[in-house]
């Protein structure tokens, strides 16, 4: 059995899992069919470009930033972060198991998350460790006004800080459009706005992911 078809094949298991116990909990017929409509729409996109405002909030600051991303496949990601405030940038490729980081001389002073906290913040990631937890949770907000499907998963890394990420889907476009990674204590401590999400972007070039 490949890698591939086991990872489709898990992804579909857990799927029907989550469903059964989202029907248990007495979700509706037209929250199933969202839930359905998201899980579709993401296991086909191949390749994606977004821009990305998140802020990172520690014990005395809150730091903004704004990244632009780039995603091909489930293992190369380009992410170029900006703070606009200090007009500095630093732009991270990750391709498969390698790295590189791309800079001007004043931008290694950016204190940008590292690299594997930046890869949880694309989208493809975060369906990629949804799929493959055991400990995940749905919520349809459709009532009042609400158009937006909220999904949360434990992170599979011992990581005390990064230990849960939560996305939230509009259900109209099933654009991506708002990502938070908490603690172990649920507290967040990174949250984003996404914008200008372009799903399955036939302009991103594989050369952009080089990493020589």
């Amino acid at each position: 059995m490949s890698r591939k078809f086991l990872a489709v094949f898990l992804a579909l298991t857990i799927s029907v899992l989550c469903l059964s116990s989202c029907t248990a909990n007495n979700f509706s017929d037209s929250d199933m069919d969202i839930y359905e409509k998201i899980h579709k729409y993401y296991n086909k996109m191949e390749s994606y470009s977004a821009c990305l405002k998140f802020t990172v909030i520690s014990n005395k600051t809150q730091n903004e930033y704004v990244a632009t991303q780039k995603a091909l496949g489930n293992d190369k990601f380009w992410i170029e972060v900006k703070d606009e405030k200090n007009n500095l940038s630093l732009t991270t490729i990750l391709n498969g198991t390698k790295a590189k980081l791309l800079s001007d001389e004043s931008s290694l002073s950016v204190a940008v998350p590292t690299k594997d906290i930046l890869s949880l913040l694309f989208v493809n990631s975060f369906f990629d460790n949804y799929y493959a937890s055991e400990e995940t949770s749905l919520l349809v907000n459709s009532l009042n006004g609400g158009n937006f499907t909220t999904l949360e998963t434990e992170l599979p890394v011992e990581n005390s800080k990064a230990k849960y990420i939560t996305l939230s889907i509009n259900n109209k476009t099933l654009s991506p459009e708002k990502i938070e990674i908490s603690d172990i204590g649920k507290k967040v401590w990174l949250t984003g706005t996404f914008s200008d999400f372009k799903y399955n972007d036939n302009s991103i070039n594989d050369s952009v992911f080089n990493t020589d």
